[in-house]
């Protein structure tokens, strides 16, 4: 993401560096991380994402794929794919 987004990674990181008592990000420049195994979720938003998000795929599945509604763009993706899309707050 460094290389690919540029000024969201430095934005990103510039907040995850104020985390208090000088915490360290695992997932840096995120401030956090979720891990779904094995799940399929219904339709929704995330609520208070800062400017962009990512879906990384680490599985050996088959089938699956990140639907972005408004926009109608089905991302089918295999292991290793990542996807950055802008958030909306």
């Amino acid at each position: 993401m460094q290389n690919v987004l540029p000024t969201n990674f430095k934005d990103l990181g510039n907040l995850v560096e104020k985390l208090p008592l000088n915490e360290w990000a695992p997932a840096y420049p995120w401030s956090g991380i979720v891990v779904n195994v094995n799940i399929a979720t219904h339709a929704h938003r995330d609520k208070a994402d800062e400017q962009v998000c990512m879906v990384l795929t680490i599985s050996e599945c088959e089938g699956g794929a990140l639907i972005l509604h408004e926009v109608g763009i089905v991302v089918e993706s295999r292991s290793g794919d990542a996807v950055v899309f802008p958030s909306i707050s």
